[in-house]
Order: structure tokens, then sequence, then C-alpha cells
């Protein structure tokens, strides 16, 4: 009878192992797959140098209207899709219709991850981003005032920079940056 029972009890200890298992891989599976939708579905693709500048001649004079819209409102440190800074709009009197003339301009310009203002002056209009805050990519178009340090030839390369951020120039104070962490 006892060795009838330790048969009995060591089938249920193997069931019980398989089934654990079986429920700890669906678990870790599932971590997986809702992760990567979480945290990588606003990914956007970075386009190529070639494309970018293709695009920023295209529109040069909208380029220089946000620019001009951007340092017209002070104050007004970034726009994205949906959200903004400062929350509270108010406080610098920019409406919620101005916000979305920027997000109209965005859609039109290909600069989806919307505009970041430099306490310095420059300004960030970010085409595309790929990974999480901790870890990720970014390339924009930039305006800076002063000729940026990292001027590379190419962003498209297939080196890894040791100094982040790089930029590509374009045309009078206008650069393609890539930023990584």
């Amino acid at each position: 009878m006892a060795n009838r029972f330790m048969k009995l009890t060591s089938g249920y200890l193997k069931l019980f192992i398989l089934c654990s298992f079986i429920f700890i891989t669906g678990y870790v599976f599932l971590f997986i797959v809702l992760g990567h939708y979480v945290f990588l579905k606003n990914d956007i693709l970075h386009k190529s140098d070639q494309q970018m500048i293709q695009d920023f001649l295209k529109n040069e004079n909208k380029f220089y209207n946000l620019l001009n819209m951007v340092s017209h409102d002070e104050g007004l440190n970034r726009v994205d899709d949906n959200w903004y800074d400062p929350e509270n709009l108010d406080s610098i009197n920019i409406s919620k219709e101005r916000i979305e003339l920027y997000r109209q301009l965005f859609k039109e310009l290909g600069i989806p991850r919307g505009f970041y203002r430099y306490s310095n002056g420059d300004v960030e209009f970010i085409s595309s981003s790929q990974g999480v805050a901790v870890s990720g990519s970014s390339k924009s178009f930039i305006w800076h005032q002063k000729k940026p340090s990292h001027l590379v030839e190419s962003i498209d390369l297939d080196e890894k920079y040791i100094n982040y951020p790089v930029y590509r120039h374009i045309k009078d104070h206008w650069y393609i940056m890539f930023d990584a962490d």
C-alpha cells in the first residue's frame, strides 16, 4: 500500500512540476510579448540622412515658419504628439488651438515627436525615436545657433560613435542629429 501511495504521489509531483513549468513559461512569453508591445509600439524607424535632407530642402520654408513659431512662443518647451510642457498652457498664454497647429505642422513635416527647445535657444524637431527612455535612440532636425561638435559626414554609416549626439550639416544653422543612450 505504501509503495502504491509513493508511486501515486511521485506521479502527481511530476505532473505538478510539468504544469508549473508550462505555467511559468507561458507567463514569461506573455511578459516578453506584452513588454515588446507596450515599450516598442511607438517606435518610429529612422529615415536615412539623404531622405531627411530631401524632406528638409523640400519643406525649408515650413521648417523656418515652425522655428519662428517656437521662438515666438516663449515658455513652451516641448510639444509632442500627445503631451506638452508646461502642462498649464494658460500660464504662458498659449491656446490648445496653437498646440493643434503645431501638431498639424509636425504631420506635414514628418516630425511626429514634435519639438524640444533647449535652454540655450537651440530647437530640436524630432523625426524618429526607438526604444525606451533609458535605452534608445532618436534622429532629429536641429537648429543650432553655433556649429556643434561631433560633426560627421554620414550618420547612416554602420559605425558606433563614442560620443553622442552626432550631427550632420544640412544648411546654414540646420543639422541632422542622432542621439543614443
